[in-house]
C-alpha cells in the first residue's frame, strides 16, 4: 500500500509519512528491547507493523480513495492467524514437539500461499509448460 503514495507522485506525504514511521519504528525497538529484551524487540515490531497497516491504509483510503478488497483481506487475516498460532506454539510447547508443530505449521502455510498464488497466475500451467519445453 504505501506504494500507492510513491505512485501518485505525492512526495511531500511519502516523505512525512516515511520519517514518522521510521521514528516509530526505531522508539518501539529500543523501548521494547530496554523492557523485555529480545521478546520486546518482536512485541515492538508487533505493535509498529500494526500501526504502519493502519496508517498507511487510512491515508490512501482518505486521501486516493482506495479499499482493500475481501480477498486481499481474507489472505490477510489468515497470515495473521497463523502468525499467532506460531506465537501461541512458541510459548506453549517445548523440545522435538515444538519442532514437529512448527514444521507442520510452515508446511501448511506454504500449501496455503502455494494456493493462493496458483489462483492468481496458474502456476500449474507455468510448470506444465516448463516441463513440456525440457522435452
Amino acid at each position: 500500500m504505501g506504494y500507492v503514495i510513491i505512485a501518485r507522485g505525492d512526495s511531500k506525504v511519502f516523505i512525512k509519512t516515511a520519517v514518522i514511521f521510521n521514528i516509530l519504528y526505531v522508539g518501539l525497538c529500543i523501548t521494547g528491547f530496554y523492557l523485555y529484551g529480545l521478546e520486546g524487540i518482536g512485541f515492538g515490531l508487533l505493535i509498529y507493523y500494526a500501526t504502519h497497516l493502519s496508517g498507511i491504509y487510512a491515508i490512501i483510503k482518505i486521501r486516493y480513495d482506495l479499499k482493500i478488497n475481501a480477498e486481499v483481506l481474507k489472505i490477510f487475516l489468515v497470515g495473521i492467524m497463523i502468525t499467532g498460532l506460531a506465537l501461541f506454539l512458541s510459548k506453549s510447547y517445548e523440545g522435538d514437539l515444538r519442532y514437529i508443530l512448527f514444521s507442520i505449521l510452515l508446511l501448511l502455510s506454504l500449501i496455503y500461499s502455494l494456493y493462493e498464488i496458483d489462483k492468481k497466475i496458474n502456476l500449474k500451467s507455468i510448470y506444465h509448460g516448463y516441463i513440456n519445453k525440457k522435452k
